[in-house]
């Protein structure tokens, strides 16, 4: 818990023709049977501000969308065990 991994998103922007490609790192908060719960620790380019998706968004993942690891550091630690600001919706 704690650590760095940099996932690929492809980003639906309304009015664009094409989804945006961003690649962004997420702190990994926790392992569930099907992956990992992250909490995004960057802010998109390709969208505003929001309450859904941008920096403090808890979201599941899996291995295969990993790109790249980074050992996480204190401060990263301390993010994956408090609350998420922008929490996952687990009853869905």
């Amino acid at each position: 818990m704690g650590d760095y991994a940099k996932l690929i998103f492809e980003i639906t922007v309304e009015g664009d023709e094409y989804p945006a490609v961003e690649r962004m790192w997420v702190i990994v908060r926790e392992r569930t049977p099907d992956g990992y719960i992250g909490m995004l620790a960057n802010q998109p380019h390709s969208v505003a501000e929001n309450d859904e998706f941008w920096h403090g968004t808890e979201l599941p993942f899996e291995y295969r969308h990993i790109i790249s690891v980074q050992p996480g550091d204190a401060e990263s630690v301390a993010a994956a065990k408090a609350p998420a600001p922008i929490p996952w919706d687990r009853s869905a």
